[in-house]
C-alpha cells in the first residue's frame, strides 16, 4: 500500500515537472541534462546575491506598503504604481508574519536612519531574502515562459540559458533589487497569447503591465498592428489599449481623489521618454528625437507585409532601444530589453556580443548615481565599512568631471544600441530561422 503510494506520488510529481519544463525537455536525457544545468547555474548566481545586497529604493516601496497595513506608518499614496503598490501590500502582509521585526524598521520615518537600522539588523539577511523573493517567483517564471516560445527544443534552451544567466537580469532583481520582473513577467505572458492569437486576452495582459509598469506603452502599437485583422480590430484594440490608463484614472480619483494620468505626464517616468531634445535657435521649438523615431518605427511595421511574431519581437526591441538611445533611463529599466535581445542572439550571435559590450559599459554608466549603486549595495554585508568606504566618484572628480565621465560612456553605449537597432532591422527583412510556435493566422 505505501509502495503503491510513493509511485503515484513519484509519478504526480514527474507529470508536473514534465508540464513546467514542456515534454520535449524532460523526455530526452541530452536536453534534460541541458536544462539541469542550466537552472543550477542560475539558482547559484540568484542565491549568491539574493540575501547579501540591495539598493534602498526596495524599502521605499515596502515603506508606502507598510503604510497601507498599519496605523502607526503615515501612508504615502502610489497613485502611479498603484497596482505594484498593492502587490507589496499583499507580500508584506505575509512578510512580517515571518520576520515581525521588519513593521518596526519601516515605521522609522527617517530614510537614511531607517536605510542604516535595515542594513545594521542582525536578520537583515533574512529579511533580504524574503522581501525579494516574490522577485525571485516571478523571475523564474519569466524563465519557465520564454521555454515555450519556439518549436525547436534547443532553441528553447538556449534561450532559457541566456534568460538564467543574463548579467542585466541578475543584477536588477538580485543585486538593485527592484521589481521590474512582476510586470515584466506579464509583458512576456501577453506576448505568448498574443503568439497563440489570443488577441483580447494578449491586450488585457499587456494593460495590466503597462498599469503596473508604465514603460510596456512602448509596445502597444505593435502588439496593436500585429493582431488587428480590420479596422474594427484596430478601433477595438487601441480602446481596449487605453482603457488600462482610464482605470488607472478613475481608480485613483476614488481612492485618493488625485489625477493619475497628470501625474504620470509630469513625473520623472514620462520624462525619461522626452528628457533628450532638439532646439532650434532663437525659436521656441523643440523636436524629440524619440518621438520622431518612434513614429518612424510603427509606421514601418505598419507598412511592412511580413507581420510576423518574429518581427513583432524584433520591433518591440527597437522601440526599448530607442528609448535608451534617445531617453534617460534608470538602470533597472534595462531589464526590459533582455527577453526580446536573446531571440536576437539566437538568431544573430553577433548580436550577443555587442550585448556583452553593452553589459560592460553598464558600470561605468552607474558611477553618476554615486555610492547609492556602487559601494552602498554591499551595506548589509558589513554597514561599518561600506557606509564610510571611499565614494569612486570622489576620486574621478579629482581628475575629471563625473557628469562627463558618465555622459562619455552613456553616449557609447547609446551608440552599442543604436548599431544593434540597425543590425536587428536587417534580421526583420529576412526569413526568420527561429519557428514560433504560433496559431496559424488567417492573412490580412
Amino acid at each position: 500500500m505505501e509502495v503503491g503510494f510513493k509511485n503515484k506520488l513519484m509519478n504526480f510529481l514527474k507529470n508536473i515537472l514534465r508540464n513546467i519544463i514542456t515534454p520535449e525537455i524532460f523526455e530526452n536525457s541530452e536536453n534534460r541534462v541541458s536544462f539541469y544545468k542550466y537552472l543550477l547555474i542560475g539558482l547559484f548566481l540568484r542565491f549568491l546575491f539574493l540575501p547579501f545586497l540591495f539598493q534602498v529604493d526596495i524599502l521605499s516601496s515596502y515603506t508606502r506598503a507598510a503604510g497601507q497595513l498599519f496605523e502607526t506608518i503615515p501612508e504615502t499614496p502610489a497613485v502611479i504604481q498603484l497596482v505594484m503598490h498593492w502587490f507589496h501590500v499583499f507580500f508584506l502582509k505575509i512578510i512580517v508574519q515571518i520576520i515581525p521585526n521588519l513593521k518596526s524598521i519601516l515605521e522609522i520615518s527617517n530614510e537614511h536612519i531607517q536605510w542604516l537600522s535595515f542594513a545594521g539588523d542582525n536578520q537583515v539577511f533574512r529579511m533580504l531574502s524574503v522581501i525579494k523573493f516574490p522577485y525571485f517567483i516571478f523571475d523564474l517564471a519569466c524563465a519557465f515562459l520564454l521555454l515555450r516560445f519556439t518549436k525547436d527544443t534547443k532553441t528553447n534552451l538556449k534561450v532559457f540559458k541566456h534568460w538564467m544567466i543574463n548579467p542585466v537580469v541578475i543584477f536588477v532583481t538580485y543585486i538593485f533589487a527592484r521589481f521590474d520582473v512582476v510586470p515584466l513577467f506579464i509583458t512576456i505572458l501577453a506576448l505568448y497569447f498574443a503568439m497563440k492569437d489570443r488577441k483580447y486576452i494578449s491586450i488585457f495582459l499587456l494593460v495590466i503591465s503597462i498599469v503596473m509598469r508604465f514603460f510596456p506603452v512602448l509596445i502597444l502599437p505593435f502588439l496593436i498592428i500585429y493582431l488587428a485583422k480590420s479596422k474594427k480590430d484596430y478601433v477595438i484594440f487601441s480602446l481596449l489599449g487605453i482603457s488600462g490608463l482610464l482605470a488607472l484614472e478613475v481608480g485613483s480619483r476614488l481612492l485618493f481623489g488625485s489625477s493619475a494620468l497628470f501625474k504620470l505626464l509630469n513625473s520623472q517616468h514620462f520624462t525619461f521618454l522626452i528628457a533628450l531634445q532638439w532646439g532650434m535657435e532663437a525659436l521656441h521649438v523643440r523636436l524629440l528625437p524619440l518621438v520622431i523615431f518612434f513614429t518612424l518605427i510603427i509606421i514601418s511595421f505598419f507598412e511592412i507585409s511580413d507581420k510576423s511574431f518574429s518581427n513583432l519581437l524584433k520591433y518591440s526591441l527597437i522601440a526599448f532601444l530607442l528609448w535608451f538611445s534617445f531617453g534617460y533611463y534608470h538602470p533597472q529599466y534595462l531589464l526590459w530589453i533582455i527577453p526580446f535581445l536573446i531571440f536576437q542572439f539566437v538568431e544573430n550571435d553577433r548580436i550577443f556580443y555587442y550585448h556583452i559590450l553593452q553589459v560592460l559599459i553598464i558600470p561605468f554608466i552607474l558611477l553618476y548615481w554615486g555610492q547609492l549603486v556602487t559601494t552602498f549595495l554591499f551595506v548589509p554585508i558589513d554597514s561599518r565599512f561600506f557606509v564610510y568606504f571611499p565614494d569612486i566618484v570622489d576620486i574621478i572628480r579629482k581628475y575629471y568631471s563625473p557628469a562627463k565621465f558618465a555622459n562619455i560612456f552613456s553616449s557609447i553605449f547609446s551608440g552599442v544600441s543604436i548599431w544593434i537597432i540597425y543590425e536587428v532591422f536587417k534580421l526583420s527583412k529576412i526569413k526568420s530561422n527561429l519557428v514560433f510556435n504560433t496559431k496559424k493566422r488567417d492573412k490580412v
